[in-house]
């Protein structure tokens, strides 16, 4: 007889309205078209045919279909939850009528005060970390809450007649309240804990500071003495120090002509960097247009444009020269090299995302040259062809970009680092 199987499905948990085609069509017909294939409902049938016979179904593919979808319907049940709240319930029965038509509707009415009032108490008396210093109050708090929640009733009639527009309260509302409810009381509870203990420690620093004080007092007179001892020896130090201050003077003079050699070198140093810098700004942009490509690919694009049986040739040459640029590969360019390439599509857009663009050979650059100068090699043109293919497209476009301004710009960066390593001999041996 099969096994009785529920699906439930909360309103929340519908993330996309073609979820509900699809859901439509199970309830009123009992299948999906295009869920399983025509190999997938042969083995159905196969594991069906000994019960169909014994109830007396032919041995066709039409009878043995719906005796499948007669055990469908008899053992899958669909439970939908959905609330009434806003529009959503209602346009969606309209667009999707067996909804209604092939459901039964239960409705869950208000809660009366008494059944609020008992849902507050039994949260609050049973939280352990609520606890009340007298059984009344949890009492009032739990009359509050539900006067509360059913005071909302008339205040959404008002709304309603003033605005013209409807203000939902359920069930869950109030659970919600009891739930705000209790973490707040924890939270100032907490918070007035924290600051007693503030307080308490504060005293108890008071009290001691007060204490310490006194004993500070007795010191200070001992330490006066002490002190008119020091005067003596600290004037026979001061003149050591001005002996010595006028040696130092003279050691900074000659410190402070190496630091002006120093400056000398840090300011050439930033200079070729500052040039660098605003060489490799051009280079941004491209830098920036490669990532974004690269982030527009997706495993399905790959898997959809290697899939491809007969493959527009400006997808073919996008593919040639992803081949070139990131395998370095020579000979074989065909379709069938890329489709190889794109075998693994999540290791595909790995080997793309960590393309070293700093260190690319002439000759690939060399080769890749005349697919550039196409004219249909660009984003735009490859968009009408594949979104796979334009976004591959434009990496290669902006990492050949890349590579070309980087190159020019590189002597100036290994100039900076001389610059800097200059800079840095001639700080190290100041501090010597």
């Amino acid at each position: 007889p099969g096994t009785p199987q529920a699906f439930m499905l909360t309103d929340s948990q519908i993330a996309e309205e073609r979820w509900l085609v699809f859901l439509n069509d199970l309830l009123a017909s009992g299948s999906i078209p295009d869920l399983f294939t025509r190999e997938e409902y042969d083995a159905f049938f196969s594991t069906l045919r000994n019960a169909a016979k014994a109830a007396g179904v032919m041995d066709d593919r039409a009878a043995l279909f719906q005796f499948f979808i007669d055990r469908v319907r008899t053992n899958l049940h669909v439970i939908l939850c959905h609330s009434p709240v806003g529009d959503d319930f209602r346009v969606r029965g309209r667009k999707f009528p067996a909804l209604i038509s092939c459901m039964s509707v239960d409705w869950f009415h208000p809660w009366p005060r008494e059944a609020l009032w008992n849902v507050a108490h039994n949260f609050l008396s049973r939280a352990k970390d609520l606890w009340m210093p007298e059984d009344d109050l949890v009492l009032r708090i739990a009359n509050h809450m539900a006067e509360v929640h059913l005071s909302i009733d008339s205040a959404n009639a008002r709304f309603l007649a003033a605005e013209r527009r409807r203000n939902y309260t359920t069930p869950k509302s109030f659970l919600e309240l009891i739930s705000f409810y209790q973490k707040l009381l924890v939270s100032r509870r907490s918070k007035v804990e924290v600051n007693m203990g503030r307080l308490q420690k504060g005293l108890t620093i008071m009290h001691q500071v007060q204490v310490g004080v006194e004993g500070l007092k007795e010191d200070l007179g001992k330490k006066m003495v002490q002190v008119e001892e020091k005067v003596v020896t600290t004037n026979q130090l001061i003149e050591k120090v001005t002996a010595e201050s006028e040696k130092a003077a003279i050691e900074k003079e000659k410190a402070d002509r190496e630091t002006e050699a120093t400056n000398v070198l840090a300011d050439n140093a930033s200079e070729i960097k500052q040039q660098a810098d605003f060489e490799l700004e051009e280079a941004k942009p491209a830098v920036a247009a490669a990532k974004e490509a690269v982030n527009c690919l997706t495993k399905s694009s790959i898997q959809e444009l290697k899939t491809l049986q007969k493959p527009p040739a400006e997808c073919v040459d996008v593919t040639r020269a992803v081949l070139i640029l990131l395998k370095g590969e020579r000979k074989f360019l065909d379709w069938k090299a890329a489709v190889k390439m794109m075998s693994n599509p999540a290791q595909f857009l790995e080997e793309v995302m960590s393309f070293n663009s700093d260190e690319i050979p002439e000759w690939v650059l060399e080769m890749l040259m005349p697919i550039l100068a196409k004219d249909y090699f660009n984003f735009a043109a490859m968009t009408k062809k594949s979104q796979a293919a334009a976004h591959l497209c434009n990496w290669v476009v902006n990492i050949a970009e890349y590579n070309r301004i980087f190159k020019r710009v590189a002597p100036l960066i290994a100039k900076a680092k001389e610059a800097t390593a200059a800079k840095q001999a001639a700080e190290a041996k100041l501090k010597v």
